[in-house]
């Protein structure tokens, strides 16, 4: 019994079997990596279509590595039934006991593909880390920060807590910028000056409502603070949105004398006066 036994497991784990194995592994982990340079080098020259693009390549990536798997295990190996069926549920009880958290991001990881709460492109908000979705895996999704850092977080708790989604699909992103401004500013000059310079910012979505909210507070001195919000074209520019947008009106506040010209122009930095802005249209 024990030499028959032998006798199998030496047949389906042969050297030329599991050299077959490998080399499908390797041609498929290349194949997959020619795929992803490829879909980045289109997203790069077809930035419109960079979100469709990129939400192929987790399900290209699942595809890939079950088929690879079946093929395997039911054509290269092609163990008998009974040792198939033993194996699964030794593998089975391993994985339940010491990979508990493993199973659960995999089981997690998939049902974010099917839900599609978020996809690759999307700039999420997720437990203070916001940035936008680069990559869905099976075990973790990537998220890339304004601050160009790349965060991993496993899917399991990213399915058990509030995810926001602010672009759901779009490349556009909605993005406020808040300022204030001491009480006797005149409102309605303010707005316009707000509107002005998102009208002016090359990284405006015009298409887009511009918004500018007013609400009234005390801070050593009467202040009005503004809330102006827009839509950036794209959602990887948002900070250097949010910056354009914030010289833009500094330096018109000043320019206007609404507030102590060296106060906000030390922030600014030295450099040549910026022309004033065009009223709204």
């Amino acid at each position: 019994m024990e030499e028959a036994t032998s006798d199998i497991v030496s047949q389906v784990f042969s050297a030329g079997r599991l050299a077959t194995s490998l080399t499908l592994v390797a041609l498929t982990w290349i194949a997959l990596r020619a795929a992803e340079a490829v879909v980045g080098r289109v997203a790069a020259y077809l930035p419109r279509r960079r979100q469709a693009l990129n939400r192929v390549l987790p399900v290209m990536r699942i595809m890939a590595w079950s088929v690879l798997a079946y093929v395997i295990v039911a054509r290269v190996l092609a163990p008998p039934r009974e040792m198939l069926l033993a194996v699964a549920a030794s593998a089975g009880l391993a994985v339940g006991l010491a990979a508990q958290d493993l199973v659960r991001n995999l089981i997690s990881g998939l049902l974010m593909l099917f839900e599609q709460s978020f996809q690759v492109g999307d700039g999420i908000v997720h437990e203070g880390v916001r940035g936008e979705v680069v990559a869905i895996g099976l075990r973790s999704t990537r998220v890339h920060t304004a601050d160009d850092l790349v965060m991993t977080i496993p899917n399991g708790k990213l399915m058990e807590s509030a995810i926001g989604n602010a672009t759901r699909g779009a490349l556009r992103r909605q993005v406020s910028v808040t300022f204030a401004l001491p009480g006797h500013v005149d409102v309605i000059a303010v707005k316009r000056l707000a509107i002005a310079a998102a009208q002016n910012s090359p990284y405006t979505w015009l298409s887009g409502n511009i918004d500018v909210f007013v609400e009234d507070e005390f801070d050593r001195s009467f202040l009005t603070r503004y809330t102006l919000r827009v839509s950036v074209i794209d959602l990887r520019l948002q900070a250097v949105f949010e910056s354009d947008l914030v010289e833009r009106i500094k330096r018109e506040v000043v320019r206007r004398g609404w507030v102590d010209e060296a106060l906000v122009l030390s922030s600014l930095g030295a450099g040549a006066a910026a022309p004033p802005l065009p009223e709204p249209h």
